[in-house]
């Protein structure tokens, strides 16, 4: 398949402008660029290379898409989840996989992006439920892309300290859902403060 965006500048537009006519602009769009900065900069910080630095950015990038094609109702709802609305929320790796194909062309970036919820838990295993149960290994890129989303979630999102949010990324390696190495690597990440000068000004996306 032959991919519609074929440099980073490029997608980083047509993402906002996407998110923007779905009315999405705020929310998604900050989450998914500190993502994706995130990531590239612990790559970095890790020395994985160039070309997986790239690949993390663009799956940042990408990772929440899906999202635009749920009910922004749902999305935005500050009350308790059906169970059918959340069936909506947990088909967005499965969109946004498409998505990624289709934009990016990357078989390896869009298989990150459609197992980013693949957590095993004391009474799950994630979801798409179906795809990561075929799940087989974790990827690097994968369980990176996983602590990032995780990490900036719950410290924008959910007001939680960098320490406690590292600790909370680590614990993921005791439960055998990411490897100890990720893990551990990321909460030292967190902890040299590598990642303040991303959060210096939570409300505008970075442009790298």
């Amino acid at each position: 398949m032959q991919p519609i965006i074929k440099d980073v500048a490029s997608l980083r537009s047509f993402v906002r402008l996407m998110l923007e006519l779905h009315d999405r602009a705020h929310n998604l769009l900050t989450h998914s660029f500190r993502v994706a900065h995130l990531c590239r900069v612990f790559a970095e910080y890790k020395q994985l290379g160039p070309d997986m630095a790239d690949k993390l950015e663009v799956a940042g990038i990408l990772h929440d898409l899906g999202l635009v094609y749920v009910d922004a109702e749902i999305i935005n709802s500050k009350l308790e989840l059906t169970a059918d609305q959340w069936l909506k929320i947990e088909e967005h790796p499965r969109i946004g996989y498409e998505l990624a194909l289709e934009l990016w062309g990357d078989p390896e970036i869009a298989h990150w992006i459609l197992h980013h919820h693949c957590i095993k838990g004391p009474r799950t295993k994630g979801y798409p439920a179906n795809d990561c149960n075929l799940l087989q290994t974790m990827p690097v890129g994968l369980q990176v892309l996983i602590c990032a989303e995780r990490f900036d979630r719950g410290y924008t999102n959910g007001g939680k300290d960098a320490r406690v949010m590292a600790a909370e990324i680590e614990h993921l390696a005791a439960r055998r859902a990411i490897g100890t190495g990720t893990a551990y690597a990321f909460r030292r990440f967190i902890e040299l403060g590598l990642h303040k000068p991303l959060y210096c000004d939570a409300s505008a996306p970075p442009e790298h």
